[in-house]
């Protein structure tokens, strides 16, 4: 990493960076992400990370903003990718870019099952940033532009999995289980339901190939429409997993 940036991290942190890129044998980069924003974001400065088996890149949104408790939360989605080398889903194909999305959707709300709670044995709290990003993401149920039936059973059940892991605040989280006894009113997602999924999640989320099966088979999406695959990082290559069926 450029010294300009791993000068400004703590002094775990910057471990950090040091054993990720001397296992890989490659460094770590820093970019400035200048995409547009997402309008519906509800974190839309937050940093990204972009990983390959061949490169990372943690992607900035101002070259003078480089939060470390950001920077860490990056730095734990490539050691889990580079040094644990653990699974991540793919679609096989996708010609529309649209599977990719839901790939990734489905990534960031398993890994961040894991990752969150490391955040605190490098000195940060880590729930209070998902206490108020699961309370704007549902200040606005019911969400009225959102009207694709499998659309909101996917934002209902990846909502309920963060709130259920990752809330500690039990008047958002209350109000999260409030919106889905609204939705199973006359929507495609039941409480009891979201609550299965979570606790089915639970069991198998040592198990990432098994987890990944799981969420799919939740949203009722077919285990051969995506694969999941290891990167194997001192190689340069990607090694593609057996994905357990449903």
């Amino acid at each position: 990493m450029d010294t300009f940036y791993k000068a400004q991290l703590p002094r775990g942190v910057a471990a950090l960076v040091d054993r990720i890129e001397r296992f890989a044998k490659r460094e770590i980069a820093v970019e400035v992400d200048d995409r547009p924003r997402s309008p519906t974001s509800p974190n839309p400065d937050s940093l990204a990370a972009r990983v390959t088996p061949t490169s990372a890149t943690i992607l900035l949104r101002s070259k003078d903003v480089f939060p470390p408790h950001d920077v860490l939360h990056e730095l734990l989605h490539i050691e889990r990718l580079w040094v644990e080398e653990i699974p991540q889903l793919v679609p096989r194909h996708d010609p529309k870019g649209t599977r990719s999305k839901i790939a990734t959707d489905i990534e960031n709300a398993l890994e961040h099952l894991i990752i969150v709670p490391r955040e605190a044995n490098y000195g940060f709290d880590p729930y209070p940033y998902w206490n108020e990003t699961s309370r704007r993401n549902w200040a606005s149920y019911p969400w009225p532009a959102l009207t694709d039936p499998w659309m909101r059973r996917k934002a209902c059940l990846l909502g309920w999995l963060t709130a259920s892991f990752l809330v500690n605040d039990e008047e958002v989280r209350s109000h999260v289980e409030e919106c889905l006894r609204k939705e199973e009113e006359d929507g495609p997602v039941q409480l009891d339901e979201a609550k299965r999924f979570s606790a089915r999640i639970r069991e198998k989320l040592m198990s990432k190939p098994q987890a990944q099966s799981t969420v799919l088979r939740f949203l009722e999406i077919p285990t051969t429409d995506f694969m999941t695959v290891r990167f194997k990082v001192n190689h340069g290559t990607i090694e593609e997993l057996r994905l357990p069926s449903q």
